[in-house]
């Protein structure tokens, strides 16, 4: 692959810039006075990447401009982009981690699956796939894709870790010494240091944590591993005693763990990780890859009736 094979007049590039409090200051540049910003010294660094929400009004979550961003790119479809096919969402590293924790928690109708959850809890089928299909034919079968590129961590689905090369509840002893390591930012329970609404309204909408992490499990998600980001990295005994030594190690796991859990309902996972070889901790050799071309470009996730995507391949090289 080659990324001149495809046409930049066909591609249209967004790139948010969620601003810290020092952003608007040391710079040239004019900003409203109401620009969002989002702190990046306290609780903890760049809450940007887990949802928080913005200093000034203190109400509009990093996520939800992320929702925002991607509904006004499908109300206008029709009159401004007319030729829509695909919506990505990439981050690499930081970016990584907001993509991650995003889509695991982004209620957006874009997704296109709200809908089915509430039919589903309410077991109406023929009414499902009814909607479904109105609903592919208004969409165009637009498709959202969200691409995780070496985070520094995960935001868990259960309290399991890999532990010895097993999945399984960490020690009591570990627990205790490290009690935050499944809270938000590294898992789905209430507390951590970072309070954030958008987390906590979205799993107020569900019956059970269980049908967040089901509708997570279906979306178009893709996590991109370089081969050689494989240095130590310390950060907090949340990532480092709980997810892995490395930013490949961590990606492994949290890969295995989700073939853990689609195995334990009986099911494949759907999620497709890919480990581009020779690529270290570099967005710009990570995103040019061919691995990394094929995320963003290729036809991973077509309807099950077109392509029969094989998932359980963990590592892919160049």
């Amino acid at each position: 692959l080659s990324q001149h094979e495809y046409d930049p007049n066909s591609i249209l590039v967004l790139s948010p810039w969620f601003l810290a409090p020092t952003d608007t200051t040391n710079t040239t540049l004019s900003f409203p006075n109401n620009a969002l910003k989002w702190n990046d010294v306290g609780p903890i660094a760049h809450t940007f990447r887990y949802g928080a929400n913005d200093s000034f009004f203190n109400k509009i979550s990093s996520y939800r401009a992320m929702d925002e961003m991607v509904e006004t790119i499908m109300r206008n479809k029709d009159e401004r982009f007319p030729l829509l096919e695909r919506i990505v969402v990439v981050g690499h590293s930081a970016g990584g981690q907001f993509v991650q924790r995003w889509a695991l928690t982004s209620s957006s109708n874009v997704w296109g699956d709200d809908l089915e959850t509430h039919l589903q809890q309410q077991q109406q089928q023929r009414e499902l796939d009814e909607l479904r299909q109105n609903e592919n034919r208004h969409k165009n079968a637009v498709q959202l894709r969200a691409i995780v590129a070496n985070p520094r961590s995960f935001a868990y689905l259960d309290a399991r870790r890999f532990l010895n090369g097993t999945y399984q509840l960490p020690p009591k002893e570990m627990m205790h010494s490290c009690p935050g390591y499944d809270e938000w930012e590294w898992g789905l329970k209430p507390g951590g240091p970072l309070a954030v609404s958008y987390i906590s309204n979205s799993l107020s909408s569900f019956h059970s944590k269980q049908q967040m992490i089901d509708r997570y499990m279906k979306r178009n998600v893709i996590y991109l591993a370089g081969a050689k980001d494989d240095t130590t990295v310390t950060a907090s005994c949340e990532d480092d005693e709980f997810q892995g030594r490395s930013r490949l190690e961590r990606s492994a796991n949290f890969y295995a763990a989700l073939n853990i859990l689609s195995g334990e309902r009986g099911e494949s996972v759907r999620h497709v990780r890919l480990v581009a070889d020779g690529v270290g901790h570099d967005h710009t050799l990570m995103f040019q890859s061919d691995l990394g071309l094929e995320a963003i470009f290729g036809d991973l996730f077509l309807e099950e009736e077109d392509y029969e995507l094989e998932v359980d391949v963990e590592e892919v090289e160049l």
